[in-house]
């Protein structure tokens, strides 16, 4: 996303230190923008809610938007931390939500989510149910694959974090152990130094040198 299009998005959300980071793009200054988003404190709903996550959340600085209404009500966003259980949201104002709502990022992935609890702009979902795969998604996943299968798995991953996974934890938890395993047989494979072995004569002769024989 260019510079100007992130400074509206986070213009929306009312925040200077978060334009600063998004035009910035350094760790210092997303971090100095999520502690300026952040709220001081949750109240105790927050808290309690907070004590039974199954996923410790992690820090983002993502651009989403909140339908609800059949999708005549779109209030842009921005995600300050996520899990696969749910986000944390600031909408830079006061909305009355739903109890449910979708919750579309900037990648075209959506989820279901229930409004769990809010305190000013900052609102804290749970999402309900696997990702919602569009039939775009899902075609450029299917894309993703035929990369995979005709040029190989680096290729497949350059084009996946281009495409930030599709915002898909499994996809993504997947697809980085699939690059580690690749990783670590490489290592396995041009690790071992070449070795002769010899059997006892009555159980016939064989040897390694170099290859396989």
């Amino acid at each position: 996303m260019e510079a100007t299009g992130r400074i509206e998005v986070l213009e929306a959300a009312n925040g200077a230190a978060r334009v600063a980071a998004a035009v910035a793009g350094s760790s210092a200054a997303i971090a100095a923008a999520y502690e300026a988003a952040a709220p001081l404190a949750e109240d105790a709903a927050a808290v309690s809610h907070a004590d039974r996550r199954k996923h410790a959340r992690e820090r983002v600085l993502k651009a989403a938007k909140i339908i609800f209404g059949g999708g005549d009500s779109v209030f842009n966003c921005l995600v300050l931390d996520e899990s696969p259980e749910g986000i944390f949201v600031d909408l830079g104002a006061v909305v009355a939500l739903p109890p449910e709502v979708t919750v579309q990022y900037g990648t075209g992935a959506a989820f279901r989510a229930q409004r769990r609890w809010s305190t000013g702009t900052k609102v804290g979902f749970q999402f309900v149910g696997p990702q919602i795969i569009s039939h775009e998604t899902a075609r450029r996943m299917q894309l993703v694959a035929e990369i995979m299968q005709n040029h190989g798995l680096p290729a497949a991953m350059q084009t996946l974090r281009v495409a930030q996974f599709f915002d898909n934890t499994e996809l993504r938890r997947a697809a980085e152990a699939a690059e580690a395993a690749a990783r670590r047989l490489d290592e396995v494979l041009a690790g071992p130094a070449a070795v002769s072995v010899k059997l006892d004569p009555g159980a016939g002769d064989a040897s390694v040198a170099g290859g396989l024989m």
